[in-house]
């Protein structure tokens, strides 16, 4: 199984009642954000993670440290994923 394939299974956990985005940052590296059905991207009600596959283990990451639903998915490129 390749390292992508395993980073989509893993993000098949989350709740699929809510709005998904997902960026593939790598083939081992992509971040999944969730929100309520409706949210635009520029609002801040989004959960978003980082997932990464390391020497066959998957790291999980959160934006700012943190599984708050309080992020923008357009400035997920400006957290800091811990």
């Amino acid at each position: 199984m390749s390292a992508h394939s395993i980073l989509l299974d893993a993000i098949r956990q989350y709740d699929f009642f809510r709005a998904e985005r997902t960026e593939n940052v790598s083939d081992t590296k992509i971040i999944v954000g969730h929100a309520p059905i409706g949210t635009e991207n520029n609002e801040a009600k989004w959960l978003i993670v980082q997932l990464e596959l390391v020497e066959g283990v998957l790291e999980k990451r959160w934006a700012n440290g943190n599984s708050e639903s309080d992020k923008i998915w357009n400035s997920r490129g400006s957290y800091t994923y811990k």
